[in-house]
């Protein structure tokens, strides 16, 4: 019969021996203070982006090409130029003169109703004042138009004349400009009586 061979144990959780392979493993080694340089990973070479002279030319054309066709618009010569820069121009023009012939003919329209209003007015003012001023004296149509005169009991005639001529300017149309109508058309009123009085003297 053979022999038999021994019984191997079973192993066990057991801690090394400070053997020298082992305890060479466990320590770590010193940390360098000398800077390494950085592994940079390794780049396959590209092929450059640049295109070479004959694809540019083929690129060029092939734009032009696509242009060419894509346009359908003719090209746009001098001549053509010049005529489409006078129709705008005629257009601006057309529009101008339709937007003052409106203003101005906004403005007549204004102006007559002004103008009737007056002449309604004058018609109601004119029989009353000149009634009021009827009988009176250039001495009383002064003052009672031109309170402010200073004019003296025996006035002269001359004086008389330049006093009226200065009631005359106070109600002189043109600085009745700024009044109201009712105003202004009887100022206009009192202007001519007093001109016609001033005629006579």
């Amino acid at each position: 019969t053979p022999a038999k061979s021994p019984r191997r144990t079973p192993r066990r959780n057991t801690p090394r021996r400070n053997t020298p392979r082992a305890s060479a493993r466990k320590q770590a080694p010193p940390p360098s203070t000398t800077p390494q340089p950085k592994k940079t990973p390794h780049k396959t070479p590209r092929r450059s982006t640049r295109k070479s002279s004959a694809r540019r030319k083929s690129t060029r054309l092939s734009t032009r090409k696509s242009t060419r066709v894509c346009d359908n618009t003719p090209k746009m010569t001098p001549r053509r130029k010049t005529e489409a820069v006078k129709q705008r121009q005629s257009t601006r023009l057309k529009k101008k003169q339709q937007t003052r012939m409106k203003e101005f003919k906004e403005q007549r329209e204004k102006e007559l109703n002004e103008h009737e209003e007056r002449a309604q007015l004058a018609e109601e003012i004119r029989p009353r004042l000149r009634y009021q001023c009827k009988y009176l004296s250039p001495r009383e149509l002064i003052n009672k138009f031109y309170p402010n005169n200073r004019l003296k009991s025996r006035a002269s005639r001359d004086a008389i004349r330049r006093t009226m001529k200065r009631a005359m300017v106070k109600y002189h149309p043109d600085r009745m400009r700024q009044a109201s109508m009712d105003e202004s058309v009887r100022a206009a009123e009192i202007f001519q009586i007093l001109n016609e009085v001033y005629s006579e003297l």
